[in-house]
């Protein structure tokens, strides 16, 4: 994923320069003209007219330091989207604090001239002098503060703040939303670091996979975006009771079971050694299954007796944005396909004749919540539709462009014989 449309900071970099430049201008015409003056018989004025300059040039590298500060916390603004991966975390954070950097460096070299023929006018002239020395040493100070503040290592150890704080609120506050955002501080700290930086992380990664894996023993697809399963003090729910917790039907095969452990042992959430075990034991027990026999299916009364089974597929047509630019408005969508098609999974086996087209429509709010998701489709699709919402729901979708914007889904549903 290219990162560099997610920086912000990128379309207000030239106001800062602009600005800087103006007064760099402002400051380059009164040191010519203090100059002019120090050549001539008005000495004491050319000295005041030096420091006079020399402090707007300091306001100008000022300015370019207040720039960088923005460009920071446009780029602390973009960390709070936890769907985006721990690789493209770290590319924002090096390419936003590189332009925070440049906009020091810009400032900087706008003012640097007319600074230098200011100290220099002064100077000569025996007058301005303090204010001069003023205007420059301020000038050094915003450059250097600057430079400091934007270096890459502090990026990233700000990030790594970020994660740990964002972690350990949720696990105080017993959010459960903790499941995705433990397993993205995993993914992004490591495991150690984070159970460090946030105690009782793992144990929240460890009661979230046990939930999973008492879904998967009873052939159940595990489907939860929201599991209250946050503290050693709250342990799991039962499975049944689980808030947020839609099971899908039993209609896991052995070779779909597989599938869905490999990527169990895949998440982040897998830290645990005995669960990792577990798992892996799983995997080898369903792929004996899938070996053994052929696929069979719980009876149900809508199929024949030896009929075809119906396996759920789940196409996106597209995802459009009105009101507002959502930057990961595409990438969030894509990421919901398999929970999408768990959820049409889960209405077959109530009603196998469930297919066509899903539109689907999200009203997000000024941080990127989704207040509000409405829509339908073909033929039976009343029945997931609920799940389909509840997946769109827990969206993690960036702020949009001017503080609202309406997604738009649009899905095909289908079924194929195994």
């Amino acid at each position: 994923m290219d990162p560099v449309p997610l920086i912000s900071v990128v379309k207000h970099h030239l106001v800062w320069v602009v600005l800087s430049g103006l007064l760099g201008l402002l400051a380059l015409a009164l040191a010519v003209w203090a100059l002019v003056q120090v050549l001539g018989p008005k000495r004491a004025q050319a000295g005041t007219g030096a420091g006079v300059a020399a402090i707007i040039a300091a306001c100008g590298a000022g300015v370019g330091l207040g720039g960088s500060m923005v460009a920071r916390y446009a780029v602390h603004a973009i960390w709070s989207m936890t769907t985006l991966s721990p690789k493209e975390m770290r590319q924002i954070t090096e390419l936003g604090y590189g332009e925070a950097r440049q906009l020091v460096f810009l400032g900087a070299a706008a003012v640097a001239l007319p600074l230098i023929m200011s100290l220099a006018v002064a100077l000569k002239a025996g007058t301005g002098r303090a204010l001069a020395g003023l205007g420059a040493l301020a000038t050094i100070g915003c450059v250097a503060v600057g430079i400091w503040l934007t270096r890459p290592d502090a990026g990233f150890a700000a990030l790594d703040a970020h994660a740990a704080a964002r972690v350990g609120g949720v696990i105080d506050a017993k959010d459960c939303d903790a499941c995705p955002v433990v397993a993205w501080g995993i993914d992004l700290l490591g495991a150690d670091a984070l159970e460090k930086a946030a105690p009782g992380a793992l144990a929240v990664a460890k009661a979230c996979i046990d939930l999973d894996l008492k879904a998967i023993a009873t052939d159940h697809y595990p489907i939860h975006d929201r599991v209250c399963t946050t503290s050693d003090a709250v342990p799991p729910p039962p499975l049944e009771e689980a808030p947020g917790m839609r099971l899908g039907g039993k209609t896991m095969t052995p070779s779909e079971k597989v599938g869905v452990l490999v990527e169990l042992l895949a998440s982040p959430l897998a830290v645990d050694g005995d669960q990792r075990r577990a798992i892996e034991a799983m995997i080898e027990e369903a792929k004996q299954a899938a070996a053994r026999k052929p696929v069979v299916r719980p009876p149900s009364g809508s199929f024949p007796p030896n009929g075809p089974q119906n396996e759920a597929t789940v196409v996106l047509g597209g995802t459009g944005v009105t009101g507002g630019k959502v930057a990961n408005a595409s990438t969030v969508v894509a990421r919901m396909r398999g929970r999408f098609r768990r959820c049409y999974q889960a209405g077959l086996s109530k009603d196998p004749d469930i297919a066509g087209s899903v539109t689907l429509t999200a009203k997000l709010g000024p941080e990127g919540e989704v207040q509000s998701v409405a829509g339908g489709g073909g033929s039976g699709t009343s029945v997931i539709v609920p799940c389909l919402e509840a997946v769109i729901s827990s969206g993690g979708f960036a702020p949009p462009e001017g503080g609202a914007a309406v997604v738009t889904i649009v899905m095909q549903l289908s079924v194929a014989s195994e």
